[in-house]
């Protein structure tokens, strides 16, 4: 029994030992930066959307993409790259469809769709352009909650 104890005491001794204390948004305390275990890498074909004050918020501005987030079409003659804007899936905000939830300028070939039982996610087909520059409007359902004007890059 008393060895028993002891294995458990080490154990939790060794694990408590390797634990960080993050404050708010995974900063690290004394301005040593954030924690990257607490905090995810953007990755500009799933950026989140949030509602902050009555106003859209995305976690990326601008989307930032590279050639190698598109893939080859079926018809092997485009590339294209599918992004995916998600709302909270705890909140009550919901896309409208797609023509409402989201228009771009230079305006898109392709329709966008909205996803899930309960409309959190939008899904948009964007043709690879090299260098180009797209302005988009989000919108949400609830008409409190302000559209968001951002935009998507392509770096290369």
């Amino acid at each position: 029994m008393k060895r028993t104890a002891g294995w458990l005491l080490a154990g939790t001794l060794a694990v408590s030992g390797c634990a960080v204390i993050t404050g708010p948004g995974g900063r690290l305390p004394d301005d040593q930066g954030f924690d990257p275990v607490v905090v995810r890498t953007p990755r500009p074909t799933l950026p989140n959307v949030f509602v902050m004050n009555g106003y859209l918020v995305v976690d990326q501005e601008p989307i930032r993409l590279w050639r190698r987030d598109y893939e080859v079409d079926k018809d092997k003659r485009t590339e294209t790259v599918k992004i995916a804007w998600a709302l909270d899936a705890k909140s009550d905000v919901q896309w409208p469809d797609p023509g409402v939830a989201i228009t771009f300028e230079p305006k898109l070939d392709r329709p966008c769709e909205v996803r899930g039982a309960r409309r959190k996610v939008l899904v948009c087909t964007l043709p690879y352009r090299s260098k180009a520059s797209y302005k988009y409007t989000l919108r949400v359902l609830d008409e409190k909650i302000k559209p968001l004007d951002p935009n998507i890059v392509n770096m290369e």
